[in-house]
């Protein structure tokens, strides 16, 4: 038995395209013929199929599945068998999983992520109260749509759930479960209940949080030790923008004994909500009364004209607020400075009225005079920034995009390839590549795709062949392209090391920089490494890998830096920045520097100003280089769901990763 084909019918199901793969098999997007309708269609892996254990815990899965009427677990429709195809059928989710997004941001922000665990908790408690327990709990088998802008998730995937009254279905000595989140009594072969999802569930959270895994670790046997006896990081070591209420409900749900943990994972999720609702209390309180003297001018935002003592419209600085580029964390409202009280001088009254007019009454001679009103004038209007043309197709389940000898390129983790896009004409040619696409970069005739976790695939740019995957001897985290190799970060070692573009061979040995690299940029000829533990930027010498300088420190929370047109900047939880260079190399920054941008953003850096594009309105607003300037009206358009930017010929190029579509941005003026 072969695996069937696109367009093939199997059980009275058209199979229409890949949505997804994973141990057990592969999830088509199918059209059922007698009720004109779509669905998911998994098909057991044919090496699986003829096996009479899997054949039966498959049967098993749909039984399961099927039996909880729950909103957050996928409905099971029909389990069949057809021309030696093993298979189930079940609504079809459009949207991602939680692994494809903490693959394309990095990580999510707290609100969001506890959001969507707290509906896996609860779909949990259903299967438990059954007597089942799920086992394999995992950031891929959460998928996650967004009706009305609210994050509605999905469980699924019971291929290897257990009835808790069920001694059989496993080979003696075979563990089941994935093991970056199995429970430690799972992998000692204990008796196990919810409180075993409970613990997966909560490593699910970690890793939604951080980005990572509670216990990276290279080997398998390494890993499985960490889950047995090595403690839980807390929050704040990975990041200290983290630091507060989660860290005692993950630690609790993390915890070895299960008689430790929380009863329910229903509990848990109400602790995680609990614990964010007081994150946001605590980041929304008010600030203190300025003290006497004390004068400052209220943040332009938008809208109004410039403040006083400024030349244009200037973004302020507020309290600590989402702006990330990558990872998403907590999200607070705005709070602005209490201005002071007003002055008071002999002789002359102002009163405020609803247009903040002030009329001055002057008496000479017993004669009310009154001055002619000085309104403040009207800003002058904003030029256009440009206009959004009509998108064109990405590759189906796209999350990163690059560009590359006057193409653009796509790795679309979900169908296990990539793209190649004309943009002159959109035209799209799809390259299959094994394993899981995660990011990737293209150098010297060769597109160099990231396989997560541990292993790039040099793929030919011209006939989309692919080579060998190259081991990089540890889990990475970020990769960038130079002029000669391609660099990765490796946050369990502290190192970068580097792929050669020619031979494709690792160039040893590794480069030791700081505490947890999590973040690269390549320009300039230099090499920038963001250390998120000790919250630092290393500078490196592309040429010869040796360090420039002394590490510079940057503010909590930062979480990339980049290099676009010549230019470094940084961004994180906190604001962004833009680094400037003295003679012995970066200049630090601290918090007092970065600007907020009121939004969860991400940002193109240009030759002569900065291109930011908010992902939760689809607005793009365009910036002077220290994005302190409005230089341009705002676009709308782009839709939500932006995780990248790209600039090919004169125009600025996004991928919105939900609508599968890449929008070309044409600008007036230069880049």
């Amino acid at each position: 038995m072969i695996s069937p084909d696109i367009g093939a019918v199997i059980g009275g199901l058209r199979i229409d395209a890949v949505a997804g793969r994973g141990g057990m098999g592969v999830v088509y997007k199918a059209h059922q013929l007698s009720l004109d309708r779509t669905v998911a269609m998994k098909i057991v892996n044919p090496e699986l199929a003829d096996d009479p254990e899997f054949r039966e815990r498959f049967r098993r899965e749909a039984r399961i599945a099927a039996s909880l009427d729950h909103p957050h677990v996928v409905p099971v429709y029909h389990a069949g068998e057809d021309d030696g195809n093993v298979y189930l059928t079940m609504r079809f989710v459009e949207g991602t999983d939680l692994a494809s997004m903490i693959a394309s941001r990095g990580r999510v922000e707290p609100r969001d992520a506890v959001e969507m665990v707290a509906q896996i908790a609860d779909a949990l408690d259903a299967a438990h109260a059954r007597g089942l327990v799920h086992r394999d709990v995992k950031p891929a088998n959460i998928l996650i749509t967004r009706p009305g802008g609210r994050w509605h998730t999905y469980l699924t995937d019971f291929g290897i759930s257990k009835d808790g009254r069920d001694a059989g279905m496993t080979k003696s000595g075979f563990v089941v479960g994935s093991l970056s989140y199995i429970s430690p009594e799972q992998l000692q072969g204990e008796d196990v209940d919810g409180r075993a999802d409970q613990y997966s569930l909560a490593c699910v959270l970690f890793q939604a949080l951080t980005g990572e895994v509670p216990f990276p670790r290279d080997t398998t046997a390494a890993r499985m030790f960490a889950h047995l006896s090595a403690p839980a990081p807390a929050l704040g070591e990975i990041s200290p923008a983290l630091r507060g209420p989660l860290e005692p409900v993950l630690a609790k749900g993390l915890a070895k004994r299960p008689a430790d943990r929380y009863a329910t994972a229903g509990e848990f999720g109400r602790a995680a909500l609990a614990a964010v609702a007081q994150m946001n209390a605590q980041r929304a309180a008010p600030q203190p009364f300025p003290p006497p003297g004390f004068h400052q001018h209220m943040p332009f935002v938008g809208g109004s004209g410039p403040q006083p003592g400024q030349s244009g419209p200037q973004l302020g600085q507020s309290a600590p607020r989402l702006a990330p580029m990558g990872p998403q964390p907590f999200q607070s409202g705005p709070q602005f400075p209490t201005p002071p009280p007003p002055a008071r001088r002999r002789g002359l009254v102002i009163g405020a009225v609803a247009a903040a007019v002030v009329v001055v009454l002057l008496v000479i001679g017993g004669i009310f005079v009154i001055p002619a009103l000085n309104r403040p004038a009207e800003p002058a209007p904003l030029p256009p920034s440009g206009r959004i043309d009509p998108p064109i197709a990405a590759g189906d389940g796209a999350t990163t995009l690059t560009e590359g000898a006057g193409f653009l390129w796509t790795a679309n983790r979900d169908e296990a390839s990539i793209s190649k896009i004309d943009p002159r004409t959109g035209t799209k040619q799809d390259f299959p590549v094994p394993g899981v696409p995660s990011a990737l970069v293209y150098g010297q005739g060769r597109v160099w795709v990231w396989n997560y976790s541990s292993t790039i695939l040099p793929v030919d740019a011209d006939t989309g062949i692919a080579a060998e995957y190259v081991p990089m001897g540890a889990d990475l985290s970020a990769i960038a392209v130079g002029s000669t190799a391609v660099w990765a970060t490796q946050p369990t070692k502290n190192v970068v090391v580097r792929l050669d573009l020619a031979s494709a061979k690792l160039i040893e040995p590794p480069i030791a920089v700081g505490a947890r690299p999590d973040a690269i940029a390549i320009g300039n000829g230099r090499v920038y490494v963001l250390n998120k533990a000790d919250r630092t930027i290393t500078t490196l010498d592309e040429a010869t890998g040796k360090p420039l300088g002394t590490p510079v420190s940057v503010p909590d929370g930062t979480a990339q830096v980049t290099v676009e047109s010549g230019h470094v900047f940084i961004g994180g939880t906190k604001g962004y920045a833009l680094l400037s260079a003295g003679p012995s190399g970066l200049q630090g920054v601290d918090q007092a520097q970065l600007v907020d941008l009121d939004c969860r953003c991400g940002f193109f850096g240009g030759r002569e100003s900065t291109w930011v594009f908010d992902d939760d309105s689809g607005t793009l607003r365009r910036f002077s280089l220290d994005l302190r300037t409005v230089l341009g009206a705002p676009l709308t358009g782009l839709g939500n769901g932006i995780s990248g930017v790209v600039a090919v010929g004169d125009r600025l190029w996004f991928l919105n990763q939900v609508q599968a579509k890449i929008y070309p941005v044409t600008v007036n003026g230069p880049l």
